[in-house]
């Protein structure tokens, strides 16, 4: 019985000195084998510069576009309505695309993250949720563009994407 025990154990040790084996050899290869791959090879086309000052990715262009996204979730008190005590808040993130290979640009974007926040809170404190400029989203983009892009020197913002936008009482 103790030598059946012992050639069980045997077994099961040979057995996971073969997985450990596999498992090494597929990784050396899946390492040694080539480029690797990454998550943006499925991502979408990137846009040219010229493109990106109008807002819109191309497709097939390889230069360095990417989503500027260092504004984050914001939320934004509206103006209160006549006779209101209370106002809804406005939760949205807003991107846009900008060409990452022009540093000086990307810095001045950086640098001007806490204003395009302040423009952001100063335009939905200065509306209430009767204003039209609240019920028509592209309008409402475009206010935003004009304001984030007249500081701006070394570049344009070009169209504003709100990928969430919700008004909350």
């Amino acid at each position: 019985m103790a030598a059946k025990k012992l050639t069980l154990n045997m077994a099961l040790l040979a057995i996971i000195a073969i997985l450990l084996v596999i498992i090494a050899a597929v990784t050396i290869t899946a390492f040694a084998g080539g480029k690797m791959t990454s998550a943006q090879d499925g991502a979408p086309p990137t846009a040219t510069p010229a493109e990106t000052q109008a807002g819109k990715p191309a497709a097939g262009d390889t230069s360095d576009v990417r989503m500027w996204t260092g504004l984050g979730r914001l939320r934004c008190p509206l103006k209160p309505a006549h006779g209101e005590t209370s106002a809804p808040t406005a939760v949205l993130t807003i991107t846009f695309y900008y060409n990452r290979a022009d540093a000086a640009f990307t810095y001045e974007l950086a640098r001007s993250n806490a204003r395009f926040r302040e423009e952001t809170r100063a335009l939905f404190a200065s509306i209430d949720r009767n204003s039209d400029l609240l019920s028509n989203e592209d309008a409402l983009k475009k206010t935003l563009e004009r304001r984030f892009n007249a500081p701006l020197r070394l570049g344009k913002t070009g169209t504003l994407i709100f990928s969430d936008f919700v008004i909350i009482d």
